[in-house]
């Protein structure tokens, strides 16, 4: 065994509320103190030196185990931060905490001391940690720096550095290799006992959390190797990955040839087009040579045609001539000429007969029309005087309709007939009518609003004259209702009601009281004044009803007044020196309203005084209680109605008389209002139609509609009047004329006598028409020529138009062939060949349309592969950044480095070669390293472990009682893992069947291996095994198993005792197995809750010192008194001092010496494993 070290002293310097706090320790430390005190900081400071900050949490007992994402943080720690995360205010900006431990060699030797530093500037910054192994003493380490004013500071890393011989170690790792070296045999031996510290120091709540002892010994069991559970994960998770990148690449691939039809699909359409359009542009350039040489052709006709025509054109014209020579010479002879005047005037006269015929059928006409509007003329005449009389006829009948209802109105009406025009020769005042007929209906208008508003003031008076009416109504109902008057106080009338429905029948406190003999009207006035309507109107029930009418009348909840049946008087309370007692003016028959009264006012009393002046006299209440210090206010009088019978009943009769008088005024005003009120909606109702009435008579409209019609008529008559007279000049005009022509046309046919004009003119006649003949001839031969000639011009242009657009053809198909060929096959160097005999071209039935289809299809797959189901596909786009090429016609397809998609397809071939050889490989090293080699080593070494620990657990065990019991552990392979236990021992490298079937176990388990780091729950060894506690009486034979059923069913206290002796049990065998210097066992709230008794507790702590372990304890009421004689004890008690800081209360306990034993009294024996379940 190493040399022993123990504990000597603790010091924390800036650790949270620590600020400089010095614990000398003497074998075991208790800390107590209330929760939030700071003793767990103790915990966690040693907890944080001895481990370098591996496997280490703050404050553990606070959290649920087996969870340490939560609690305390270093920077809260150095920064002194609250629950809120917010540094203390002494340590804004930054801060630096020291923890150090001083552990005691052997005598002679320099302590041991182990020293952690770290500093923080705020709490999101990383804190930086440093640590120191020294000799120096805790006590005079330079940790603290004084200030030139005399103030303390925490010394800096780099000022401790200064100070020390000993080296700063900044990296942690090298901290911990320090501190195993220093205290441990082995880095591994350091690793499980930190691991012990972390899971000790929360035991409590770990344990807590278990379901059960099972639960509780695979928590303190150490965790396996996770690297080979890591390989195995990582060997499974390389093939998935290989297996998902094959996977992905075959569907890679797959798309990529998907991308090569489409690109072949967008090649083909190209072609297609191309050579559609090679098609179309060879046709057009074969058709229009076929139609240049037509017009070639036509030309040469239609020049021989321009020949022959202008030969006939010669012959023509001389014939012409010829016949007009003739002409001129027929008509120079006298015969002709005077034949010819002749015919012009027989003309004329035919001429002068058509119009005076027409002249005399207009004047016929003429004459019709003009008696036709005389006609017209008479009926209008009629149709005014009809209009002018209905007019007259409606405005008496108005008249007379509203001579009782508006005069005003009438006068108006009769004013605007008098405006009418009595015949039709009298002048027609249309402004004068429509002013008249504008202020008649405004007239009308205004008196019908009139009345509206007066029917309206009406209305309302007639409503405000019911609700008065109702009022008194009321006011009488109420009235007649109670037998006596009753005040109008809200909430009394409701009140008296639900009394009497409760069988209650209630009097008025006024009742009960009349005035004595001889007090006058106006003193009366006073003291009904003084005692206010609200006190009298108090209720009086009998003493039986008084508790059921209070609870009615706080119901009803309107403040009224009950009689305090249990008011007494005021004794000794001196009445005023002056006055009149309020109480000596009444007579009060009743005892327990005299009792209320006397209670509630019997100090009062009356005093009249006159005002300074002498004009009036006031009255005032005094209070007998304070009227020396002027206790008395003034009183506003009225009639007195409410003290003394006759006053009520004479106050009730006059009221009843004053509301029925009230009444019949109110009936006589509401008659006369409906009177005028049914008046005047009769006025209105009339005059509301007269607008409408007059409107109907369409005044003016009407009667200057029938004069315009009259005025009409009558410029129509002199329009016709005119008509005549001109056509009667013309007429007269005209017969002169003929006469005239008569007798020249008689002289001309005189002349004429003997000669033979029909012969001439039949000459003549034949002589034009031959000339008309050979004219037209001409004429028609010219417009041969000329269209002759300028069709020539035409054909010309378009001879040499076509001769341009056969070359521009002949360059399109040239084009068009080189873009065909650069989309051809290679080899394909005769394109005719291709298109018309390979491709068949000349069978092409529609080329437009298929054009257009090959057109539609060529931008369908450019679109499709230039889309997202092309290039730009998802799949595609960040990894190979297609591009389509297609400059010189031929479609291609690039990625980003410039590569073909041919090119790549051969690439991803081999890849996925590549890949299917590197998954064979993965397959034999996982099965064939791995799983057979380093996974089996692995389950086999931790099924060594564990057997090794429950051997070394029982012989710890095996000597140590508690109480009168021993204890074993006891482990057994549970069924569902049995087979694979089973495989894991006899697993051999040369059995490949074993092999198979060790993988087929982890891969049909893939999803439960976890992530790096983490043990899958089926390969840890200790999920394997069920783990009883074997408990034997030293007093008996019997041997009892105590498993998780057994330990649940037990007491609180009993589970606990085993799972603490657990835990020492497995600390002591871990510090044997490692043999470390130290032995000590950190625990937080340790052997708080359970239901452990003291007795338990001292058993407990026993143990843990049979099995030599140093202890530091923290908990609420622990200290280390318990032990007594059985070891030395320091216990410190912390507490908070009114700034939240820390005070330590140390006190030492130091073992006895053995003799005092002999002195002792005898202990009561134990009951630990005797224990009675509750």
């Amino acid at each position: 065994m190493m040399n022993r070290l123990r504990l000597k002293a603790l010091r924390l310097v800036g650790f949270h509320n620590y600020n400089d706090e010095l614990i000398e320790v003497h074998g075991d430390l208790f800390v107590i103190g209330i929760n939030e005190s700071g003793k767990t900081t103790i915990i966690d400071a040693l907890h944080l030196i001895l481990s370098g900050g591996q496997s280490f949490d703050f404050n553990a007992a606070a959290k649920t185990a087996g969870r340490r994402d939560e609690g305390r943080s270093l920077q809260g720690i150095i920064l002194r931060a609250d629950l809120a995360g917010n540094p203390h205010p002494d340590r804004k900006g930054g801060s630096i905490a020291y923890a150090v431990a001083e552990f005691e060699q052997d005598i002679g030797k320099a302590p041991l001391t182990l020293v952690f530093g770290a500093s923080a500037v705020d709490m999101n910054a990383r804190a930086r940690k440093w640590g120191v192994v020294t000799s120096n003493r805790a006590a005079d380490l330079p940790l603290v720096k004084k200030n030139d004013n005399g103030s303390f500071r925490i010394a800096s890393r780099d000022e401790l550095a200064e100070s020390l011989d000993d080296p700063i170690l900044t990296d942690m790792s090298k901290y911990r290799t320090v501190v195993a070296d220093r205290l441990f045999q082995t880095r591994e031996d350091f690793d499980l006992v930190t691991d012990l510290w972390r899971k000790a120091k929360s035991y409590r709540e770990l344990s807590k959390a278990a379901r059960g002892f099972d639960e509780v010994f695979r928590q303190v069991l150490p965790a396996p190797d996770p690297d080979p559970f890591d390989k195995v994960a990582k060997g499974f998770r390389d093939i998935a990955e290989i297996e998902q990148k094959l996977t992905d690449l075959s569907d890679d691939v797959k798309a990529l040839h998907q991308l090569c039809e489409i690109r072949d699909q967008a090649r083909d359409a190209c072609e297609t087009l191309r050579r559609y359009r090679y098609v179309e542009a060879k046709w057009y350039a074969d058709e229009l040579a076929t139609t240049l040489q037509k017009k070639r052709d036509q030309l040469q006709q239609c020049s021989e045609q321009i020949e022959e025509f202008s030969r006939e054109l010669s012959q023509l014209e001389a014939e012409s001539q010829t016949l007009d020579e003739q002409i001129a010479t027929l008509h120079a002879s006298e015969s002709y000429q005077t034949a010819t005047q002749l015919e012009e005037l027989e003309t004329r006269f035919k001429g002068v007969e058509g119009r005076i015929t027409t002249l005399t059928d207009r004047r016929t006409e003429a004459t019709n029309k003009l008696a036709k509007q005389m006609r017209a003329r008479d009926k209008c005449i009629e149709t005014v005087t009809a209009t002018l009389s209905n007019a007259a006829r409606r405005f008496d009948e108005l008249g007379e309709s509203l001579l009782d209802i508006s005069v005003e109105t009438v006068e108006q009406l009769l004013a605007t007939q008098r405006l009418l025009p009595r015949t039709v020769d009298d002048e027609l005042p249309v402004d004068s009518i429509r002013t008249a007929v504008a202020e008649t209906k405004k007239l009308a208008t205004r008196i019908v609003s009139n009345m509206s508003d007066e029917i309206h003031r009406l209305e309302d008076r007639q409503t405000e004259l019911q609700t008065q009416r109702n009022a008194y109504d009321e006011d009488l109902q109420r009235l007649r209702r109670f037998d006596d008057v009753v005040p109008a106080i809200g909430g009394l009338d409701e009140s008296l009601d639900a009394l009497k429905q409760r069988g209650i029948r209630p009097r008025l406190l006024y009742q009960e009281l009349e005035f004595a003999p001889g007090v006058s009207e106006e003193v009366k006035a006073v003291v009904e004044a003084a005692l206010g309507v609200e006190r009298l109107a108090t209720l009086v029930t009998s003493p039986n009803d008084s508790a059921v009418a209070c609870e009615i009348v706080m119901s009803v909840g309107q403040g009224i007044r009950l009689l305090d049946a249990t008011a007494v008087a005021r004794p000794g309370v001196a009445q005023p020196k002056e006055g009149t007692s309020l109480l000596k003016l009444l007579h009060i028959g009743n005892e327990r309203v005299l009792a209320h009264l006397q209670a509630t006012v019997g100090t009062l009393a009356l005093l009249a005084q006159a005002a300074p002046d002498g004009a009036d006299q006031h009255w005032f209440v005094i209070d007998g209680a304070g009227g020396e210090r002027g206790a008395r206010w003034r009183l506003e009088l009225s009639t007195p109605r409410w003290i003394g019978q006759e006053t009520r009943q004479r106050i009730r009769e006059q009221e009843i008389a004053r509301l029925r008088a009230s009444i019949e005024q109110i009936d006589s005003e509401a008659s006369s209002v409906a009177g005028d009120l049914a008046h005047c909606r009769t006025v209105r109702d009339a005059l509301s139609e007269l607008p409408v009435q007059i409107d109907d008579l369409d005044l003016p409209g009407s009667v200057e509609r029938a004069w315009d019609s009259l005025d009409q008529v009558k410029v129509n008559i002199h329009e016709v009047e005119l008509q005549v007279s001109q056509i009667d000049t013309d007429l007269a005009k005209e017969r002169f004329e003929q006469e005239h022509l008569a007798i020249t046309i008689s002289d001309l046919r005189a002349q004429l006598t003997g000669v033979d004009i029909g012969a001439i003119k039949a000459r003549l006649d034949d002589l034009n028409g031959k000339s008309k003949q050979t004219i037209s001839s001409i004429e028609r031969c010219r417009i041969r020529r000329n269209d002759t000639t300028e069709r020539v011009k035409t054909l010309s242009g378009e001879i040499i138009e076509g001769e341009s657009e056969l070359g521009e053809a002949q360059v399109l198909v040239t084009d068009a062939r080189d873009e065909l060929r650069a989309v051809l096959p290679a080899g394909t160097d005769n394109v005719d060949h291709y298109v018309f005999n390979i491709k068949r071209a000349s069978r092409i039935k529609d080329l437009p349309s298929r054009i257009s289809d090959a057109v539609a299809r060529q931008a369908s797959t450019a679109e499709r592969l230039r889309g997202s189901d092309g290039v730009l596909s998802d799949r595609f786009a960040s990894r190979y950044r297609f591009r389509v090429e297609d400059t010189t016609g031929w479609i291609d397809v690039r990625d980003f480095r410039d590569q073909s998609l041919d090119e790549i397809l051969q690439e991803r071939d081999e890849t996925e070669k590549h890949w299917r050889e590197t998954l064979k490989k993965k397959n034999v090293e996982l099965v064939e390293q791995i799983l057979a080699h380093s996974l089996t080593e692995q389950l086999r070494s931790n099924v060594r472990t564990l057997q090794q620990t429950k051997d070394g657990l029982n012989r710890v065990l095996e000597n140590l009682t508690f109480g009168h019991s021993r204890f074993q552990l006891k482990t057994k392979v549970t069924p569902e893992h049995a087979s694979f236990v089973q495989l894991i021992q006899r697993q051999s490298l040369l059995d490949a069947e074993q092999r198979r079937e060790l993988r087929e176990h982890l891969e049909n388990r893939r999803d439960q291996l976890t992530g790096e780091g983490e043990i899958p729950p089926f390969l840890d060894y200790r999920n394997w095994y069920t783990y009883q506690f074997q408990l034997q009486h030293t007093e008996k034979e019997d041997v009892t198993s105590l498993g998780s059923d057994e330990l649940v069913r037990g007491s609180g206290g009993a589970q606990g005792t085993h799972h603490y002796l657990l835990l020492f049990a497995l600390a002591r065998f871990l510090f044997d197995r490692s043999g470390t210097k130290i032995r000590l066992l950190m625990m937080d709230e340790a052997l708080h809750g359970y239901g452990l008794d003291m007795q338990r507790k001292e058993l407990l702590l026993r143990c843990a010192k049979q099995l030599d372990l140093d202890l530091v304890i923290a908990s609420p009421d622990l200290d280390g008194t318990i032990l007594e004689d059985a070891a030395d004890s320091t216990t410190v008690m912390v507490e908070k001092d009114e700034h939240d800081g820390v005070v330590l209360i140390p006190l030492i306990w130091k073992k006895r010496e053995p003799q005092r034993e002999l002195f002792a009294e005898p202990r009561p024996e134990p009951v630990i494993g005797h224990e009675t379940k509750e």
